[in-house]
């Protein structure tokens, strides 16, 4: 299933919050259809009303549906926010959500690799539609360009745009009109979506290659270093050119963080260091060359906190082969 959001709020026109979602999924929907797409799995397209009165449309949907209506749904993709002016790219994390969620997020990724594009992972909880088909069980992904929250100086430095301003100044706002979208990200995100639909409708299998994940719970003392292990079996030869290495770090100022990938034979390859200045928590993806690495073994991610005052914990961390 893919869905977007119609309405808005009484304060603004709603043109980034959800016309840029709505719209580049009908867009993709008439690709679909003027391209005669004969796909593996039913695609069911939608458009939720009343998200902004607390995701009325959408609990509204699952809860109509029988216990075998809800199994037929193999997953669940979201689009809302998808031009923000000063955007950034988003892609929803699969941590904490149910099984299956992996393989959306992946799909999700893989075009804007392609594209050169670097993405972060986001949890946006509750706060969007897809919150009704996770907590029924169903796989869920999505992508946002943010909203209030403010773009910083190592994000402004990958994707551009204003460090120290919102994702979107209008979020909610009477200025939320048809100049409050980037067209640039609108098309990129539009693409993406594109994509996803095509390989999830027609492959018949995930995507390629093994993935091992870590969902302990290890505490970052301030001033300590702290690793947790991940041990790979079963995988033939080295390590891939472009290992994906997904990081959950819950911490109250990822700026003091210093984040290594270590591999089986000792090797470091730094993830992070000591960017993004008092912002809280680190949830993103990277991408590594360890094609010299072998690739069974076990491979730790380590955590420095540098700096005085602040904690964390990292929640997950996981390889994708």
């Amino acid at each position: 299933m893919r869905r977007g959001h119609l309405d808005g709020v009484t304060a603004g026109p709603g043109i980034n919050d959800n016309g840029s979602g709505s719209a580049a999924l009908l867009e993709v929907a008439l690709t679909v259809a003027a391209q005669n797409l004969t796909p593996t799995k039913r695609i069911r397209f939608g458009w939720w009303g009343a998200e902004e009165r607390g995701l009325v449309g959408s609990t509204f949907y699952v809860n109509s549906l029988s216990g075998t209506e809800r199994a037929k749904v193999e997953g669940y993709i979201n689009f809302d926010m998808i031009g923000s002016p000063n955007p950034g790219y988003f892609v929803y994390s699969s941590s904490g959500q149910p099984p299956g969620s992996t393989d959306l997020q992946h799909v999700l990724e893989a075009p804007f690799a392609t594209m050169g594009v670097p993405t972060e992972l986001t949890s946006v909880g509750g706060r969007s539609d897809h919150a009704a088909f996770a907590n029924a069980g169903i796989p869920t992904g999505g992508l946002f360009t943010g909203a209030e929250g403010t773009k910083t100086s190592a994000q402004a430095a990958k994707w551009g745009g204003t460090a120290g301003q919102a994702y979107d100044r209008c979020y909610h706002a009477s200025c939320d009109n048809i100049s409050n979208v980037n067209v640039t990200a609108l098309d990129r995100n539009s693409d993406a979506i594109a994509y996803a639909i095509w390989t999830l409708s027609t492959a018949t299998t995930p995507p390629p290659g093994p993935r091992f994940e870590n969902p302990g719970d290890v505490a970052i003392p301030d001033l300590s270093t702290v690793e947790s292990p991940i041990a790979v079996t079963g995988v033939s030869g080295n390590a891939p050119a472009a290992l994906g290495v997904g990081v959950d770090i819950q911490h109250t100022y990822r700026g003091d963080l210093v984040v290594d990938l270590v591999a089986p034979d000792g090797s470091v390859y730094n993830l992070h260091n000591r960017a993004g200045g008092s912002a809280d928590n680190l949830v993103s993806t990277y991408t590594v060359n360890a094609a010299g690495e072998t690739a069974n073994g076990t491979w730790r991610l380590r955590v420095r906190d540098a700096a005085r005052a602040d904690t964390g914990m990292i929640r997950a961390w996981s390889l994708q082969f």
